[in-house]
């Protein structure tokens, strides 16, 4: 894992360890060196066990000449370990065994009454879901179109908790689980958001997610006792966040990890800013002598508040924490002293600012202004891009994000202190949802030129979330990062990078030959070893495989499968394991047209695909599947030349040896590939003996016994069309 905590050298209890399962691969190499060591002591000579491999002789060699040993290269061995995860900047050795599912709550199990099977429409009409109304201001929707969004009765975290594994039912946990056998959920923001100013298009009914107005609270549409208390809205908040923790206990116990997806360069108009009961203000520590080096020392700044993070959300709440914070108390009442009128509610709401806030923005305060861009200007960034606003005119908007306003993190004496105090708050709420139980996030637009943090904040900002998850007990979050302008800066942050892949593999041209593979799975090791990156084919930013690259889903799947091959994290939008083939829109009430009978996205074969996703994960996660997951590869020559099939063979630092052969073409097809010298050399292979190569799913000869000197000649395998993927493991034979 990242050596980001105080002490580096605590390793987590559920890190992967060392591979346990598997014996024949194990078998196999105890073999080869039985050999080895047999035909050194028959042979007259003959080299030194242990010492370099020898070249393989042919097949014909006159009698009294005898194949000598070979051992295992120690290089080409350590070829296929991960960076020592002891090591400064090592990534977590846990994102290893994921398969990620991103998915968004209110799209994923939304539906329409009038769309569906029989069932499926009574459900849809039983359905607790909330009511929405659109809010947004400028150009009107047209009528219809409106009654047509409105009429979609959106998915809840609820829904998630559905005891089904039938994705018409829902796509829920258990589905996730034990059907389709993905372990860890990324959970497109599902917080508080911008539903009402500045939207992109008229017709975004309930903004983006990513327009975040609270990063403390779960939407409380997004919870069956908010909607049902018809307290859904902001006018009553009921926030969701206790439906959410039961669904991070269940899936706990599915085996399933939790991430949160989050973006921090930018905050959705009329930012709601919540504190945690207990923790000091940086306006304080700055007072006391605390320097951008000294807060760093986290150790000697630990605030035990922040282990049990409480958040000053409630009238009660607050109250309790000035009860037993005398500073707290304090500042409570200079903000009662300055705006007598504010009670209740709107109190609260005033005093998370006004607790963070410096002492010269305290004298200009505006007791009317309840969000946190009229009270507290400074955690935005000016137009200029290098200083933090001083109004709200000042602030700025970029790429045509007109719904959001840009966080101020430039770190120059221009506004130091500002950046600083935009840090300590995305760490605490890092930290607060940490100490609920996510494990993992993924991070938007994690540094830009705009307003993106620096790869040193961000280091910092998981290094002190890793520290005080170490004081609970857990484990620090695991880190997916989505990164265009520093990824060498952020590499030694992320365990796992979002760039480079889609667009790579796919090409939105619809040509994935093995030349272009080649690349991409190159490409996808330019960060040595620091970082993987996700093997996704599909995001929530991408139209669907079938519009961008002309594939059909079984096409995909192929595809998808190379990713799941290498030393990656794979990932599946929602969606992708039946063939949906409408985008997944975020701005507007959706719903995936897939799941529901009837309609023109139902695939008849969507329960096959289901099925050959769930293979190819269950075999990528299995203890067996270590081959898949190292680093060791090598590419197979092809002979003659072929575009249309791609073989690479697999091994780890055991010694275990796959071969994951791949149909590029529409399809089945047979294709020669031949195992280079070196490579057999390096693995140990003995250069008398024979190899096979066996299906791990089916049991199936895959590759028939063959001698080195056939594979060196060039050895024919057959692809299928469906699966077109096949992944085998090497065993000794004898040729009779």
């Amino acid at each position: 894992m990242r050596s980001f905590a105080k002490r580096p050298d605590r390793l987590a209890s559920d890190a992967v360890g060392p591979y346990t399962g598997g014996m024949d691969g194990r078998a196999l190499h105890l073999c080869h060196a039985l050999v080895a060591l047999l035909l050194c002591l028959a042979a007259t000579g003959c080299a030194e066990v242990g010492g370099e491999p020898v070249a393989p002789t042919d097949a014909g060699e006159a009698d009294g000449e005898r194949c000598l040993p070979t051992r295992a290269s120690a290089d080409l061995l350590r070829s296929a370990a991960p960076v020592d995860p002891l090591s400064e900047g090592a990534s977590d050795p846990r994102a290893d065994t994921l398969v990620l599912y991103e998915l968004q709550v209110r799209s994923a199990n939304a539906c329409h009454p009038d769309v569906g099977s029989t069932a499926q429409r009574a459900a849809c009409a039983a359905k607790v879901a909330p009511v929405v109304t659109y809010r947004g201001e400028g150009p009107a929707c047209p009528a219809t179109t409106l009654d047509a969004l409105e009429a979609i009765r959106l998915g809840t975290l609820d829904d998630l908790m559905r005891d089904t594994d039938d994705m018409r039912e829902a796509i829920s946990l258990r589905y996730l689980a034990d059907r389709l056998g993905v372990n860890a959920v990324w959970l497109m923001p599902l917080f508080p958001n911008n539903d009402q100013w500045s939207l992109p298009a008229p017709c975004d009914n309930i903004g983006s997610p990513y327009a975040v107005r609270d990063y403390l609270h779960v939407r409380p549409s997004l919870a069956e006792d908010c909607i049902l208390a018809e307290a859904s809205g902001d006018a009553a908040p009921c926030w969701g966040n206790a439906t959410f923790a039961a669904m991070i206990d269940e899936a706990k116990a599915r085996g399933v990890r939790v991430f949160l997806d989050v973006a921090f360069n930018h905050f959705g108009h009329n930012y709601v800013l919540y504190d945690t009961a207990g923790a000091t203000p940086l306006a304080r520590q700055l007072a006391d002598g605390a320097t951008r080096e000294t807060l760093w020392d986290f150790e000697a700044t630990y605030d035990p508040t922040l282990v049990s993070p409480t958040v000053l959300d409630t009238s009660d709440a607050l109250a309790r924490a000035a009860a037993a914070d005398p500073a707290l108390a304090t500042d409570l009442r200079a903000l009662q002293a300055t705006c007598p009128e504010l009670t209740g509610d709107a109190l609260v709401r005033a005093f998370g600012p006004w607790h963070l806030a410096f002492e010269d923005e305290r004298r200009g305060w505006d007791c009317g202004a309840l969000s946190l861009e009229w009270m507290l200007p400074g955690f935005y960034v000016a137009q200029d891009g290098r200083r933090p606003a001083r109004s709200v005119d000042e602030m700025t908007s970029a790429y045509g994000w007109n719904d959001v306003k840009f966080l101020h993190h430039q770190d120059t004496p221009l506004g130091e202190r500002e950046a600083l105090r935009v840090r300590e708050y995305l760490f605490r709420v890092m930290n607060y949802w940490v100490a609920q139980g996510v494990e993992g996030f993924r991070l938007d637009h994690a540094t830009d030129g705009i307003s993106g943090l620096s790869p040193e904040t961000w280091r910092y900002i998981l290094a002190k979330t890793a520290f005080y998850a170490e004081q609970r007990g857990q484990a620090p979050p695991i880190v997916l990062v989505e990164e265009f302008h520093d990824q060498q800066g952020m590499r030694d942050a992320a365990d796992i990078m979002t760039e480079g892949f889609v667009f790579g593999m796919t090409g939105r041209d619809g040509v994935a030959n093995a030349s272009r593979v080649q690349r991409v799975l190159n490409d996808a090791n330019r960060f040595d070893g620091r970082t993987r990156v996700m093997t996704a084919l599909e995001t929530h930013d991408e139209v669907r495989l079938s519009t961008a690259a002309g594939w059909d889903p079984w096409q995909g799947l192929g595809r998808w499968a190379i990713g799941a091959s290498v030393w990656s994290t794979p990932m599946l939008l929602s969606g992708q394991e039946f063939g949906e083939s409408e985008r997944l829109a975020f701005r507007r009430s959706h719903y995936l047209p897939g799941r529901f009978e009837g309609t023109p996205s139902a695939r008849e074969d969507a329960d096959a695909l289901i099925d050959a996703y769930g293979d190819a994960i269950r075999l990528r996660t299995s203890p067996e599947g270590a081959p898949l997951r190292s680093r060791g590869r090598r590419v197979l020559p092809s002979t003659p030349a072929t575009e249309d099939a791609l073989a690479q063979l697999k091994w780890t630092t055991e010694g275990e040896v796959w071969l994951a052969l791949h149909n590029l073409a529409g399809g089945s097809r047979s294709a020669t590939f031949t195992l280079p010298p070196d490579v057999a050399a390096g693995l140990g292979i003995d250069t008398c003996g024979a190899i096979r190569f066996v299906d791990v799913q089916d049991g199936g000869v895959t590759v028939p016994c063959r001698t080195l000197q056939d594979w060196a000649r060039g050895v024919t395998v057959w692809l299928p069309a469906a699966p077109a993927w096949r992944w085998s493991q090497m065993d000794a034979c004898t040729i009779d």
